[in-house]
């Protein structure tokens, strides 16, 4: 709801970087100077989907790659159990035929491994391609939303905290949406 009671419709650009009015009423815009030199940090949060709308095709379709193979890796893992499990019935099985069951034990998990690496490999690639893709086009998107503000809105924020702000921003939907959303 805005402020006059009516809904707002915001594309996915104008809720991470749409223009503001330029308003310095007491409002809590950490970027505006403050004579009072107090500064309240208000934080608008955005949903994690959200996050992934500057994405093309190319974009989803490496995405849908990174995530297959993170279903792989994490559907190896209670493989790997079963198969220590195999391993200690072969080794309690006796003496005859042992080194014929550890061997193939110890080959199905060879297996398993490097299935793992490989997958691992591949979801960690795609995902940090993928963010790093994102972190690209939110900059370029970011410093248009700036140069595109009047010139008024400059004269009531510090110039020197809009790049560290930028970094800030951009570093934390890096993460949000690379290697750590992996996991």
């Amino acid at each position: 709801m805005g402020a006059n009671g009516k809904a707002e419709k915001f594309s996915l650009s104008r809720k991470l970087f749409g223009k503001k009015k330029n308003t310095n009423n007491g409002g809590n815009d950490p970027d505006v100077e403050d004579p009072n030199n107090v500064h309240v940090k208000d934080t608008k949060s955005v949903s994690y989907f959200t996050l992934f709308g500057l994405a093309d095709k190319r974009d989803k379709t490496i995405l849908a790659v990174g995530v297959i193979a993170a279903l792989i890796n994490g559907a190896l893992m209670p493989l790997f159990s079963l198969l220590f499990g195999n391993f200690a019935d072969a080794a309690a099985g006796g003496i005859h035929g042992f080194m014929h069951r550890i061997s193939k034990v110890a080959w199905e998990m060879c297996v398993l491994g490097a299935i793992s690496f490989v997958a691992s490999s591949v979801f960690n690639t795609c995902f940090t391609y993928f963010s790093e893709n994102q972190v690209t086009r939110l900059r370029v998107k970011y410093l248009q939303a700036v140069v595109g503000q009047d010139i008024a809105w400059f004269d009531v924020r510090t110039p020197a905290a809009l790049p560290s702000r930028m970094s800030e921003d951009v570093l934390k939907v890096r993460d949000a949406i690379g290697q750590k959303a992996s996991m």
